[in-house]
């Protein structure tokens, strides 16, 4: 279909490069598909990209085959981007979408990041597509590897149930009761086959005399086959024989560790991983169950082992049931293996009567419910649940009892326990039929709350990201406020007509400008948008050289101990926003303690992160420098956990609830991790988790200009906020300097053409309308290779362009700020 919807749409592509990423791309001119194109072969990914231009050949598109990115078009006249987010939204497709334009706009941007997409990036600026592409490539392939784990999990766990289940009616069965081996066996190696998704199961018995190992069932899964006869002489396979006698499993992860293929049992190439189990009866082995798993190599499970032990045991009894002798015989070992089934299963069980009320339930359910059988029986099972879930489990159960009975479907529930906590559980029912007309009810209830904490993990790191990007773009626009606030409040300051009395007011705007400054700061921070000055360094240093300040700032009643492991390995970080983790953490933990403690801080290597403590997503394998802070304070609850993080979220009187976000916001940034562990009455330990770095530290710091620089030079100021280019004009003015002005790069590139002097400085910010600063500044730099360029910003958008030694001022800055800056690339 795909090749189809190809041709008629355009000229059949070739076939992709091995290895390519598929891409789809919304866009009704080929001109433009042919630049992104170029644009992503240029940076370097190989990509088979496929264009389509209306909402039909899209949809035909994703069912034809799976992408790993949409790239989608803003302005198309009939399908543009916001109707690829729709779309996209309709069909519940999880794909990435990336949208481009030719016209730039916050405005543009904001609406479609709020409606899904994963970035905005203009037609004139393709150069950012790439890094956009490779980020949302990488996030997919670690978004689509936790979505298979997850997959496989939950297809494990409903075999295994439904096993659980069949298992459970075919020991109540007439088949089962009268010795019927044949249609027990064909029944039982079916069943494992589903259960454990193997390709072969098959039962092996000695005759008589124990030289012949003869093959009474084997199915084949795939072809759905069933065969027996095949025979083995005992002397010809001494090893594998007494690894049955001696052992509960004979067990290959290969066939290199298969002693069947070492002794000749099995083919080469027939099997690659096995399970054996040996039957025994009354201490002897009789037997063997043969699991064969054909292909890649498989690690057994620790539910499946006992799963196909159980399966070993029941075949015991089925053998000894072959002598109608010994029936009567037969019937009590049943019984004793059922119990044994029903007491050592994995998930709890439980039998109800017609009032719901539990009539028996085996070690699991009192182990899941944390109560002994005394205060279990006799009572309803729905008497153990929360109250707002009851009412739709009684009316599963009322359907159970109807004539004919309604089927349940699974219901996921939660279950208190004596000590108040809560634990999350799957529960199927279904109704069993006795003789004597007694009714009673099968219920089977799985603890699922490993894999419910999987999902809330993934639920909070989006969560997370989306508040993130929200304060990336308050912050950018505030920070143009700002800038305009500060500048226009110190230039009236000093004024020598203003009355003392308006100076006084002015400082004071100052000050409260400066503070939403920080505020911002904090939030480009939580954002992951805050410029960094990453250098190699020791954390153990880090810790020591802020001990003093953190000793004065914890006061006296609090106890700081440092525990810091002298092997820990280098990490890459910048120095200042590392200061930063350690203060806020250390606040944070000060506050716990109202009436003093002991506060440590704690370094150590992990080789990966404790995933039960994570807080959103582990991007870069281990392994890490870890920097614990470990306080006995208050502690949190579960609920106070799940927000801590979030900006503006604080549980103190007074406080802005920036220091735990700002915190997440620089470890993510950093390319680590965060783990929080935290109960109630007990106290609270933040993790956080760095990667390692080569090469040596870093002892060089930057140096800085001469403060309150003037000068004489000519400057290019191009600012697209009015507000912002205005002020900085006059201070640049008032400075000495010859200032030009532009709104936008070609006016810019314009007024250098006509300008009847020399230009020694661009001051530009790097977000403009039609192109960046950065190509701006290039654009100039053509016919003046010697013209510098001092770039601005509320925030940096292309991280990739720090470090290169390009100067950057971040809004919002002071007069004095503008004029160092100014001096210090003029002079370097």
């Amino acid at each position: 279909m795909l090749n189809q919807l190809k041709s008629e749409a355009r000229p059949t592509p070739g076939p992709p490069a091995r290895g390519a990423h598929a891409i789809l791309l919304v866009d009704d001119s080929e001109d433009d598909a042919e630049l992104v194109r170029r644009a992503l072969s240029r940076g370097g990914l190989s990509c088979d990209i496929v264009r389509v231009d209306d909402a039909p050949l899209f949809r035909l598109a994703l069912e034809a085959r799976s992408w790993d990115l949409v790239i989608a078009d803003y302005s198309q006249p009939t399908f543009g981007a916001l109707a690829v987010l729709e779309l996209l939204h309709q069909m519940d497709v999880d794909l990435p979408c990336v949208v481009i334009s030719g016209v730039a706009g916050e405005d543009r941007a904001v609406e479609t990041m709020r409606a899904g997409a994963k970035d905005f990036v203009p037609k004139d600026r393709l150069q950012r597509l790439v890094p956009v592409v490779q980020r949302e490539l990488d996030e997919g392939v670690l978004r689509r590897e936790r979505a298979r784990v997850w997959r496989e999990e939950r297809e494990h766990d409903r075999r295994m149930h439904e096993a659980s289940a069949s298992l459970f009616e075919l020991l109540r069965s007439g088949d089962f009761a009268s010795g019927n081996a044949i249609s027990v066996y064909r029944t039982l190696s079916e069943l494992v086959a589903r259960a454990l998704d193997v390709d072969r199961v098959s039962m092996w018995m000695f005759e008589a005399d124990r030289t012949v190992f003869r093959c009474v069932e084997s199915f084949d899964f795939l072809a759905n086959e069933h065969a027996s006869g095949q025979a083995y002489e005992i002397a010809e396979n001494p090893d594998y024989f007494r690894a049955l006698e001696f052992s509960r499993y004979v067990e290959a992860h290969d066939e290199c560790g298969d002693p069947r293929q070492q002794e000749g049992i099995a083919r080469p190439g027939e099997a690659s991983t096995q399970l054996d189990a040996a039957i025994r009866f009354r201490g002897d082995m009789v037997g063997a169950l043969c699991v064969d798993h054909i292909g890649a190599a498989r690690r057994w499970r620790g539910d499946e082992h006992v799963f196909v032990g159980s399966i070993a045991d029941l075949l015991a009894l089925v053998i000894e049931g072959n002598e109608r002798r010994r029936a009567e015989e037969l019937l009590r070992e049943s019984e004793v293996r059922y119990r044994e089934l029903w007491q050592y299963a994995l998930d709890g069980m439980f039998t109800l009567d017609g009032q719901a009320r539990i009539t028996s339930a085996n070690e699991a359910g009192m182990m899941l419910l944390q109560r002994p059988a005394g205060a279990i029986l006799g009572r309803r099972l729905m008497d153990f649940l929360v109250p707002t879930e009851v009412p739709d489990a009684m009316q599963a159960y009322a359907g159970l009892l109807l004539d004919p009975p309604v089927p349940a479907d699974s219901l996921s529930l939660t279950m208190l326990r004596p000590n108040g906590s809560r634990v999350h559980v799957e529960a199927t029912a279904q109704r069993i039929d006795r003789s004597d007309a007694v009714v009673q009810v099968l219920a089977i209830v799985r603890d699922v709350s490993h894999r419910r904490q999987l999902e809330g993990q993934l639920q909070q790191s989006q969560k997370m990201e989306a508040i993130g990007r929200l304060a990336g773009g308050v912050a950018h626009d505030f920070n143009n406020l700002l800038t305009a606030i500060i500048g226009y409040s110190q230039i009236a300051s000093i004024r020598p007509d203003m009355p003392a009395a308006a100076v006084v007011d002015l400082k004071e705007i100052t000050s409260a400008a400066h503070r939403a400054a920080a505020l911002t700061r904090q939030l480009l921070a939580f954002s992951r948008r805050q410029v960094l000055e990453p250098r190699v360094l020791n954390v153990n240093a880090a810790v020591s050289g802020i001990e003093l300040l953190l000793r004065r700032l914890i006061g006296e009643d609090v106890q700081l101990v440092t525990d810091l492991d002298p092997e820990i390995a280098h990490v890459l970080a910048d120095p200042s926003q590392l200061e930063q983790v350690i203060l806020n953490l250390a606040v944070n933990a000060r506050d716990a303690m109202p009436e003093g403690g002991r506060l440590v801080l704690r370094t150590r290597m992990a080789a990966r992160i404790d995933r039960g403590a994570l807080v959103g997503t582990e991007t870069t394998p281990g392994p890490f420098v870890v920097l614990e802070v470990v306080d006995g304070g208050v502690g949190m609850d579960e609920e106070t956990r799940s927000h801590v993080f979030e900006p503006f979220f604080t549980t103190k009187s007074a406080g802005t609830g920036l220091g735990l976000s700002t915190v997440y916001g620089i470890v993510q940034q950093s390319g680590g991790g965060l783990a929080l562990t935290s109960e109630p009455g007990v106290g609270s330990t933040f993790s956080v988790y760095l990667p390692i770095a080569a090469g040596n530290i870093d002892e060089h710091a930057p140096t800085s200009a001469p403060v309150g620089a003037t000068g004489h030079e000519s400057i290019m100021l191009v600012e697209d906020d009015d507000r912002v280019r205005a002020l900085a004009s006059r201070i640049l003015r008032l400075a000495g300097y010859t200032v030009m002005e532009a709104s936008e790069p070609t006016l810019a590139i314009g007024d250098a053409d006509r300008a009847n002097h020399a230009i020694d400085l661009v001051v530009t910010d790097l977000v403009l309308p039609s192109m960046t600063g950065r190509e701006l500044v290039k654009r100039l730099q053509v016919d003046r290779p010697k013209l510098r360029a001092l770039f601005i910003s509320g925030y940096r958008q292309e991280p990739e362009a720090h470090g290169t030694g390009e100067a950057f001022l971040p809004k919002p800055f002071t007069p004095e700020a503008l004029t160092t800056a100014v001096r210090a690339v003029l002079d370097a």
